[in-house]
């Protein structure tokens, strides 16, 4: 017998077991090799089925299943040709023919028997036994490279060391004019965070290129990492876009939406109602709504969220892959959906692309599916500088901005700022203006004189108690203050010396969790000035969690039933009423959610879980000579083996069972039952039961109690 170690395996050989009823088994067909294990048995002395040496012990270093190629070459007739060779165990039957046969192996022991036919209809078999090892290492290596420029985590040259199937995700990040292309190495994959299993040593490099001459600014994706939409209505869209550099992706009601960059939050509106399902939409109505300053002249805007779905404040700076809010289906919308759309400093339209778009500009045309790549990134915030005015932001009330411009959205009541300009209109006189938002009406206008040479040089400030956001421009003494462009502000009282607090959580200890299972959320916060701190945990990513008490710095969730390996992001905030700190995430791993609903124990045949509950029983009778078992199981996955036992009161399993063939496809849900008959009970006094294993593994027990 010879062993050929593959990295994809795609069946498994059968286990030795008793009294199995209904089952079957596959294999590989013909493969290479020779050698073999195990001790001849002839029939009559003119056959002898041969594979060659005793039984063997194979260890694995590489995943959970080895391929094996069976040979049975040294089989020989005297009376003719070898014509047959069957190879099979006593509980699956056959597994495979032919002079070689390959098959896969789980760890653990397996009974293979081998039976030769030749011409003259003589036969003979073999039996023997395989033991499969799982000798792969307590730790592996993680080490990274890039290509290009950017950055990755864990960082080249660190190689750190991971535990034996431990998950970890690994990220690329470009640099300023650079795109991520592609992973290379242990991984070929194109999305700049992927979730790993460690189980092997991971080599991965990271490739970056440049961003083509005169493309187009370019931001991740408004929803967490590995998560796919579908584009909507695109640029220049003709519903709702025509003219504007925007997209329309659909979401359903409650989809978290976090920051594509870093910057700090200018506006926002949350008490609109959703629109009820079916009705009309009122192309005149507002929308809930996030408008974000990125610096260098651009702003984010996130509209149609939830009603009270936005989780950030006017002036509170926000970091890349931050949590912001919750999608919704408020204002102009025919469904729920996320409109996004960068802004220049004036509100205008600006075109953009995405880092997850490769080619076009980055720009994600109507109908395509795309996969965001945002993750939060804490040190985002350290190149983001507040945007000023662009020379031309008031050039319809016929005025240009000379010199250094003031800011674009953010002032402080009390404190003097100053602006040049010219008029183009001949008019004597200018006004810095605010227009209230809601009523029109104007709250400032600070007249002041225009030079012979039409240049103006003004010092203003804004009176103390306004606070708020309000439409702000400068206008001429012939535009009068309806002119006023429409660049929204946001006016806070002046800044007192204050500290931003800080957050922490502590990483679980075990970071993997199950649908149908409660996590444990644990933070802490800090305050340099000693103020009381007010906490918000949100759930950023993977399917929706309860949070038990978000505004508690230490909590629980819980997850409902779904399916697929995920992972299950959360995020902390705390704020002093002041500042507020930048977040801190905790993630949880849902890579295996494997779950049994169902199961029960019967003396009759059954099927499905209803027909099975009904002729469930907690008693078998010594005289019994059939028993079945069944299970309804959530989130298997493909190449999961079933087996199953009967445990006497020592543990000892006195019946074995398993389904030979491995689960075909990943399922979210299925009903397997597994029966005994033609046995008789040792009646043994005490508690038995019945358990299924996955994988090898025990999954759950069902205990039973023997009559006599």
């Amino acid at each position: 017998m010879k062993h050929h170690h593959r990295s994809s395996i795609m069946a498994v050989g059968c286990l030795g077991l008793i009294a199995v009823v209904g089952t079957g088994c596959s294999a590989g067909g013909g493969g290479g090799g020779g050698g073999g294990t195990g001790s001849s048995s002839p029939q009559n002395g003119t056959i002898q089925a041969d594979v060659g040496e005793g039984d063997q012990s194979l260890a694995m270093d590489s995943g959970q299943t080895a391929n094996v190629t069976l040979d049975a070459s040294g089989s020989s007739s005297r009376n003719g040709t070898i014509t047959s060779y069957v190879w099979s165990d006593n509980v699956c039957g056959e597994l495979a023919t032919g002079m070689f046969a390959d098959v896969a192996l789980n760890p653990g022991e397996h009974n293979i028997t081998l039976e030769v036919t030749d011409t003259s209809g003589a036969s003979a078999q073999t039996a023997f036994t395989i033991m499969v090892v799982d000798q792969r290492l307590a730790n592996y290596a993680v080490a990274t490279g890039v290509e290009g420029s950017g950055t990755v985590d864990p960082a080249p040259g660190s190689a750190e060391s991971h535990a034996l199937n431990s998950a970890i995700t690994v990220t690329a990040t470009p640099d300023p004019g650079w795109q991520f292309v592609s992973w290379s190495g242990s991984s070929d994959a194109t999305t700049a965070a992927i979730d790993l299993i460690v189980d092997h040593p991971v080599e991965l490099t990271a490739t970056f290129q440049p961003i083509p001459e005169g493309g187009v600014p370019r931001f991740c994706l408004p929803w967490y990492a590995h998560e796919t939409r579908r584009t909507g209505q695109a640029n220049d869209g003709s519903f709702s876009h025509e003219d504007r550099f925007a997209w329309d992706y659909t979401l359903d009601i409650g989809t978290p939406i976090i920051a594509v960059a870093a910057g700090r939050v200018v506006r926002i509106i949350d008490d609109i109602p959703n629109n009820p399902e079916g009705a009309e939409p009122d192309p005149d109505s507002q929308a809930n709504m996030i408008q974000i300053d990125l610096g260098a002249g651009l702003q984010s805007l996130y509209a149609h969220l939830d009603q009270f779905g936005v989780s950030v404040e006017p002036g509170q700076r926000v970091v890349k892959g931050q949590f912001l809010g919750r999608s919704g289906n408020s204002g102009f919308s025919t469904g729920p959906h996320l409109h996004y759309e960068i802004l220049d400093a004036s509100g205008r339209s600006t075109s953009t692309g995405f880092e997850e778009v490769v080619g076009n500009d980055g720009i994600s045309l109507e109908g395509s599916m795309v996969t965001s790549q945002t993750t939060l990134k804490i040190d985002s915030l350290d190149q983001y500088v507040e945007s000023s005015l662009p020379l031309d932001a008031f050039s319809q009330n016929e005025i240009t901005l000379t010199g250094s411009a003031p800011p674009a959205f953010f002032y402080e009541t009390g404190v003097p700022y100053n602006v040049t300009g010219r008029v183009n209109d001949r008019a004597r006189n200018v006004c810095v203006a605010l227009v209230d938002l809601e009523s029109g009406e104007t709250a400032v206008c600070d007249v002041q004189s225009v030079g012979q040479d039409d240049t103006f040089d003004i010092d203003f400030e804004f009176p103390d108690g306004l606070e708020g956001n309000f439409l702000m421009g400068i206008v001429s003494g012939m535009a009068g203050v309806s002119g006023v462009a429409p660049v929204t502000v946001y006016l806070s009282p002046k800044t007192l010396a204050n500290a931003a607090p800080t957050v922490e959580v502590d990483p679980p200890s075990d970071d993997s969790i199950d649908f149908g299972e409660t996590g444990t959320l644990a933070g802490l916060g800090s305050d340099a000035d000693g103020d009381e701190l007010i906490y918000l945990w949100a759930q950023t990513s993977g399917p929706p969690a309860q949070i038990a008490d978000p505004s508690s710095p230490s909590t629980t969730f819980s997850l409902g039933v779904g399916s697929g390996p995920t992972a299950v992001r959360f995020q902390l905030i705390a704020t002093d009423g002041v500042s507020t700190s930048k977040p801190a995430e905790v993630v949880f791993h849902m890579l295996d959610n494997f779950t049994v609903t169902q199961s029960g124990i019967a003396a009759e045949a059954c099927s499905g879980t209803e027909e099975c509950a009904a002729v469930a029983t907690t008693t078998i009778s010594a005289a019994d000579s059939f028993i079945q078992v069944y299970f309804e199981l959530l989130n298997g996955v493909e190449d999961d083996l079933s087996s199953f036992e009967i445990r006497d009161p020592s543990g000892q399993a006195v019946l074995t069972g398993r389904l030979c063939d491995p689960l075909s496809g990943s399922f979210e849900s299925i009903f397997l039952r597994y029966s005994w008959s033609g046995f008789t009970f040792e009646s043994q006094a005490g508690n038995w039961a019945a358990v299924y294993l996955r994988n090898g593994q025990d999954e759950i027990a069902i205990p039973f109690t023997l009559a006599p």
